[in-house]
């Protein structure tokens, strides 16, 4: 879901994560915020054209905001 901070959207939080799966395989925690991908900040207006800059990407980057601190979680795609 959409996460606010000052009255716009800094992010989309991540909840009900199950204690197995793969999101929880991918290092994500109940209430994370998701804030970027691939150094790409996550805003509704540029959602779609993050997720197209994936496709052939051979890295993941993502960054979450857990526990008023910035994670940043480290993928290679193979």
């Amino acid at each position: 879901v959409p996460n606010f901070a000052g009255g716009k959207i800094d992010g989309f939080r991540i909840f009900k994560i199950r204690g197995s799966g793969p999101y929880s395989d991918l290092g994500l925690r109940d209430n994370d915020v998701l804030r970027k991908v691939n150094g790409s900040p996550l805003e509704p207006a540029s959602i779609m054209s993050t997720v197209d800059e994936l496709q052939g990407a051979h890295e993941l980057v993502l960054e979450v905001q857990r526990n008023g601190e910035a994670v940043q979680l480290q993928y290679a795609i193979h």
